[in-house]
This record gives C-alpha cells, structure tokens and sequence, in this order.
C-alpha cells in the first residue's frame, strides 16, 4: 500500500521537483521511502511518484516507481495471488530481480497486456507508462477499494492517490465544481462519478483509461462488471453445499489478506461480518490472531460484545475506550484526512481504531461488503415489499402516473419536504421494468430531500437517478437495491472511510469480503439463502455459528453509532456555531446562508425535519475553511 502521483507533461512545464512536491503531500500514506521518475519522450514528458508503506519484499529492490524493459509503473495495493502469477511467468520465460508484486504486473503487462487485469485477486489502483506505443493506462480494481483521481487541463494532466497531491501541483486550480457539491449534500459523500472540483475525475470501479501521449484522446474501457455476474444462471446447490463452498471461499480470501512481510490484525466489532473473517482466520492459525476494537462511553458502544467474541476465539485482543472529547478532537482532524468533503460520521471511530491497531500492526483486515452480498440490510426487503406493490401498475400507465406524482409535488408547501420527497420518489421511480424501479426508489431513499437540495443550492441542476447497466430484468428486486449499493454506496462512501482513515496513519486495510471470487459465487446463490423472508445474511450466519455459539450472536445489528446530534448541541455548539455563522457561510457563494440559518435555529430547536443535513452543512463548513480560497470559491 502506498501513495501514488505524477502528471502528464504536454508543454514542459513540469519536472522532479513538481513531482516531489506532490509525493510529499502524501507521506502519510507511504512515510517508509518514496522516489520520483520523468521519462521524457517525443512530445510529453510523464512524471511517476511514489511514496511507500513497506509490506511485501521490505528490500530497496521492492521499491517504486518500477521499470522493466520498455514500461514504468506506480501501484497502490496488492496482488494477493502474484506468487502464483509469478510461477507461471517463469515457466513462460520471464525473470525476476525482486519478490514484490508490483514486478509481477509489469511483467504480466508485458506478456497478455491489460488482460491480465483477469487474473489479479487483489486491490490496486496504478497508472503504466508504455514507451512502446506511447500511452497512459490509469487503472483501478473491481470494486474501487484504491483510489485514483485525475485532473486534466490544456497542456496536462495530474493524478495522485488523493486530492491534496493534485493540488501540491502548480497546474492545479482548485475550482468548486456545483455538480461533485450538489453530489455531496445529496448523499452525504460525492459519488464517484463526480469530484467536488472541476476537470477533476475519479476512474471508477472495474475500469482503465488509456491515453495516447500522441493524439491526447482517452479511451475508458469497462473491465469488471458486478450486474453482469447476475446475468449468470443461479446455482442448483442445497444449501449445506453451498454453504460449504462459500467459507472454503471465504477462508481462502482471508488467509490471501494475511499476506505479508509484516505484522497483521483484523478490525472486530462483534457483528457477523468481522466475527465471520476472525473465526475463519483463527481456526486455522496456531498463533493468536490480534484484534482490535473501540468502545465508547456514550452512543452505541461494541466493544462488549467483540471483547466476548475474541475471548471466546481465543485472540490476541486489544481494545480502547475513547471519551466524547477524544471523538470531537478528532472531527477537527476530519478535513485533513477526507480532503474531499466527506460526512459518515463512522469516519470518527474508523479513524480512532485505525490508530489504535497501527501502534501494533502495519496491515488490518475490515470486513465490509457483507451487508452488500448477502442482504444485511432491512432497507433491502422494505424496498422488496414496496416493488411488489407497485409492480402491480401495468407497465403503460407507470410513466403517466409516475409524471402525474412528480408535477403533484408542486401542489404542496415547500415546507413539505417529507411528503414532497416520498411523492417525488415514488413519481421518478416508476419505470417499466422492476429492476430499474428498484434501484431507483431504493437510491431515492438514501438521497437528501430534492425540495431542501434546491433550497440549498439555488439556481443548481436537478439531480440524477442512478441506475447500474448491465442488470438482467428477469433479476430479483431486492438483489437489484443490493447490487446498487455495492457500485455506489459501498465504494463511495464505505471504501473511502476505511482507505482514508487507515491511510492517514500508514495502516494497509484489506477487504477479504470483496474478494471478487466471492461476489461471483454470491451472485449465483439463490436468494432465498441469503433472505428466507426472516433472516437477513441467512448463509453467512450460518457459517459463522459453525465456529461461533448462535445464542453469542443473538443481538440488533448495530455498527459504529456516535450522538453526533446531541454534541452539535452541546459539546460541539460553539465550534458548530463558529463554524457555521453567517460571515462563514458568504465566503462559499453556493449555499444560501438565510436557508442555512433557518435551518440551523430549526434544528436547535427540535423542529428539523432532516437532521443529517445539518451534519454535512458543518462537515462542508469544515472542508472548505480548511481547503478553499476565496478565488478557489469562483463560480463557473
């Protein structure tokens, strides 16, 4: 794991010292080496940076950026099976001067080229410089657990691991982009199709970009597409079977995580997820496991039960109550580490545990996606139950109803935004097939009020419904919503917190659940064996109560769950207050501060209908008096 940066030079204007600069904004996420390479060629010069968190081949030869033969590289992640990958190019006659994975690519680039991407189990974000035929790849992995952002002007082009790297650069403006701020407010992080400054994108999921150094264009190509492994038919498995398949699975993605040159632990809440990649891990290890895990004094505290989970697995547990000050320290850290603005607040304990199990290990392992794969969710059967009951509506009279419902909304007060949002919903929801139905009233449900967001922003766009191609019709519903946070949900805001938080202090975090072997194998499995129209996660409970007492797990999914609103009240009021006063809201020209303020005194006095958004309006408020200028604050 590390940081990545560099740029695309088309008028010579950039060199080691630009490229330096960038690297350095991002020690924290590699502080163990870091190096720079310019190739200059014909008509471009590139820059590669690079700044290492040592955890496979600690030797100087494992160092980055890599050149063999003709390519050059930057990575950021792993390649879990490269051994494998390595014997097999060996036999094909290639040799090797390091035992690191980042060697493995460039060699496996060399021999099929971009499908080699095919056989990598891992997570990586890298970008490949082929002076051969004079392009640019810009990858990232399946489900987007690496991050990779890239800034385009006139004569060239940045990327790095993260926005600060960009703007360490001198071609960088740090314009406020209306579309990546709508995007924030709407969802409480900005998606990733989006980026809260212009010219500025994300690669998304399962995708590279090549760019060809002679003609500038940009090619994006779609390599990995999580709907199309539903267009697979399901599996005619019983359920023992294919619960047995699942946790050999499972165990081989979690002992592929615990690869590694250095110490290794796992992220424990006590909930199925965690407590499923720990009892897998320690069954089949002769030493004790570490484990870590943060309790709080007030809000939602899990550190009693991962604290009995882990004793009765036997690890190596290691746990740390954090006071209400330590948490509010933190959230004034939060603009440093999310340098995009960000507001889950779960950001707050990921960051505190992330810290704690960096004082022993250098790797940890987080168990997120299960919910995804397997219905951990209740939103999922509500959104089941409402399809079926709009799904009664023959498909010719959807559109009329639905544009019926979307002009009804203008019959009401602006101030209900309650019943303006559900009607307005329900209105763009319909559709004529089941599927896009589904992942529309299910994306809707997670959206800000549209009625509050035009408050908000005037003048602004309307929103954009999401749905994801590649979905079969004949697919179920509820396995639809599922499919829709995996490709945006998870990767947006779930695998931003854990890299984030984990990177901030040079902890590696793995993710054996996106293991994209198991999202294959989940995606064939009826969904009966993961909903059975009572149990939620019904296959991955069962594994984990082969190894865990069922009676032990028997508690309300909880997660990481802080009194955010009550501090905004209380110990946070006069930051808060600070922080959102009206001369601090003119500086940003977007938001309207008499709506902000009248939300504000709404809120303090109970009467907010949408809490949360008082949140983001203070995360923003945070961000932007950390990261903006008032000329970076110039409108489009």
């Amino acid at each position: 794991m590390c940081g990545i940066a560099g740029f695309i030079d088309f008028a010579g204007r950039l060199g080691k010292p630009d490229l330096r600069s960038m690297v350095a904004s991002l020690r924290h996420r590699g502080p163990d080496d870091e190096d720079a390479l310019v190739i200059d060629g014909p008509a471009t010069r590139v820059g590669l940076g690079h700044a290492r968190l040592s955890i496979l081949d600690l030797t100087e030869a494992g160092r980055q950026p890599m050149r063999h033969e003709q390519l050059s590289i930057v990575f950021n992640g792993e390649i879990y099976n490269y051994r494998e990958i390595r014997k097999e190019l060996i036999a094909r006659g290639h040799a090797f001067h390091t035992d690191s994975d980042t060697e493995v690519i460039l060699h496996s680039f060399a021999e099929w080229g971009v499908r080699c991407l095919d056989l990598f189990i891992g997570m990586f974000a890298f970008v490949l410089h082929d002076a051969r035929s004079e392009q640019v790849y810009f990858v990232r992995d399946r489900v987007g657990v690496k991050p990779l952002y890239v800034y385009q002007s006139t004569d060239a082009w940045l990327f790095a691991s993260e926005l600060k790297a960009l703007r360490a650069n001198k071609v960088f403006s740090a314009q406020l982009s209306q579309s990546g701020l709508r995007s924030f407010f709407e969802n409480g992080y900005v998606a990733d199709d989006d980026c809260i400054y212009e010219n500025c994108n994300k690669v998304d999921a399962g995708t590279y970009w090549v760019l060809s150094l002679r003609t500038r264009r940009c090619e994006r190509v779609r390599w990995w597409n999580y709907a199309c492994l539903h267009q697979a038919p399901k599996l005619t498995i019983g359920f023992d079977d294919a619960a047995d398949e699942l946790e050999a699975l499972l165990k081989s993605a979690c002992e592929y995580r615990m690869v590694a040159d250095v110490p290794v632990g796992v992220f424990l809440s006590g909930g199925y997820d965690s407590t499923a990649v720990v009892s897998l891990l320690q069954s089949a290890s002769s030493s004790q496991i570490k484990t870590f895990t943060i309790g709080f004094t007030e809000g939602n505290d899990e550190a009693p039960s991962a604290r009995a989970t882990a004793s009765f697995l036997g690890t190596d547990h290691h746990e740390l109550y954090c006071s209400p000050a330590d948490a509010l320290h933190t959230i004034s850290q939060l603009p440093e580490v999310y340098d995009e603005p960000f507001a889950d607040s779960s950001a707050i304990p990921t960051l505190l545990v992330s810290r704690l199990a960096r004082s022993r290990v250098k790797v940890a392992l987080s168990a997120d996606g299960g919910d995804e794969l397997f219905c951990g969710y209740d939103s999922y059967p509500i959104t089941a139950r409402r399809i079926a009951r709009m799904g009664q509506i023959p498909s010719a009279l959807r559109g009329p109803i639905g544009e019926s419902l979307r002009l009804a909304t203008n019959l009401f007060p602006k101030s209900a935004h309650a019943l303006r949002h559900r009607l307005l919903g329900i209105g763009e929801s319909l559709a004529a097939s089941n599927v896009q139905m589904a992942q529309r009233l299910h994306e809707r449900s997670r959206k800000m009020p549209q009625s509050m967001l035009n408050q908000l922003l005037p003048g602004d766009r309307e929103s954009r419904m999401e749905t994801r191609g590649g979905w079969p019709d004949g697919a179920d519903p509820m396995e639809a919503a599922m499919g829709l946070d995996y490709q945006t949900y998870l990767k947006d805001d779930i695998l931003t917190k854990v890299d984030r938080a984990t990177m901030s202090v040079g902890l590696e975090g793995r993710e054996p659940f996106l293991d994209h072997r198991v999202a294959q194998f989940a995606a064939r499995l009826p969904l009966s064996y993961k909903f059975d129209g009572l149990t939620t996660k019904r296959i991955l409970k069962h594994i984990v109560h082969r190894h865990v007492p069922k009676e032990m797990m028997a508690r309300p999914k909880a997660g990481f769950s802080l009194p955010i609103m009550k501090w905004l009240r209380d110990e946070l009021s006069e930051l808060f207050s600070e922080t959102c006063s009206a001369d601090q809201l003119r500086v940003s020209e977007f938001l309207d501060p008499r709506v902000v303020e009248s939300w504000i005194k709404s809120f303090q006095g109970g009467r907010f209908h949408y809490s949360p958004l008082i949140w983001r309006i203070f995360m923003y408020q945070l961000w932007a008096n950390r990261w903006l200028t008032k000329s970076a604050m110039t409108r489009q």
